[in-house]
């Protein structure tokens, strides 16, 4: 969460994924998957090869074995040094 941020270097920081804004009357399940969606966009981490998405600080770890494909076009997407 918010403290976990707040104990990492500045450059390293990732702001913390808001909550959805949704009408009062959606039903749990709407709420649980727009809840799911924002914190997948805003608090995961996507490889730049295979799109995988991953927590904070576990991307740096996948890609040391995820490499592009010669020919693939999320080659492209990424350096291929894990920087983006």
């Amino acid at each position: 969460g918010e403290a976990s941020e707040q104990q990492k270097p500045v450059a390293e920081r990732r702001p913390v994924p808001q909550k959805p804004s949704l009408a009062d009357d959606v039903s749990r399940e709407e709420y649980n998957k727009a809840a799911q969606e924002a914190f997948n966009d805003q608090g995961m981490e996507k490889c730049p090869h295979c799109g995988r998405t991953f927590l904070s600080g576990r991307l740096e770890v996948h890609l040391r074995g995820c490499k592009p494909k010669a020919g693939d076009p999320l080659a492209a997407a990424g350096s291929g040094n894990g920087e983006s």
